[in-house]
């Protein structure tokens, strides 16, 4: 459950020629960069990723206190963020019925 001060945030990104290695690449830079900012004290926690190959779109969800520190996030990872949304989690999966992919 994510503390009051925290927002679960979807960052969408159009990738041309997007595939499953340019998603496992992408899923890593911004692991190393939540790393890295959680060292300097910005609280992040990420929360998975999705590749929509065919429309070339890589799909994230990261806890985070504000948009600010997604956009500094993104800046780190050196991914160009074509969305950044705050969303609301309304039926959240438990952890056996997690969707296996890119996380």
């Amino acid at each position: 459950m994510a503390r009051e001060s925290e927002t679960t945030f979807l960052i969408e990104s159009y990738v041309p020629q997007l595939d499953e290695r340019v998603a496992i690449t992408i899923s890593a830079r911004l692991r190393e960069a939540i790393g890295d900012l959680e060292e300097e004290g910005v609280a992040l926690r990420w929360r998975g990723s999705f590749a929509l190959v065919e429309e070339e779109t890589y799909l994230c969800l990261v806890v985070a206190p504000d948009r600010e520190c997604v956009l500094l996030l993104n800046q780190r990872a050196a991914l160009a963020s074509d969305h950044v949304a705050a969303i609301v989690t309304i039926d959240a999966p438990s952890d056996s019925d997690r969707i296996v992919g890119f996380s």
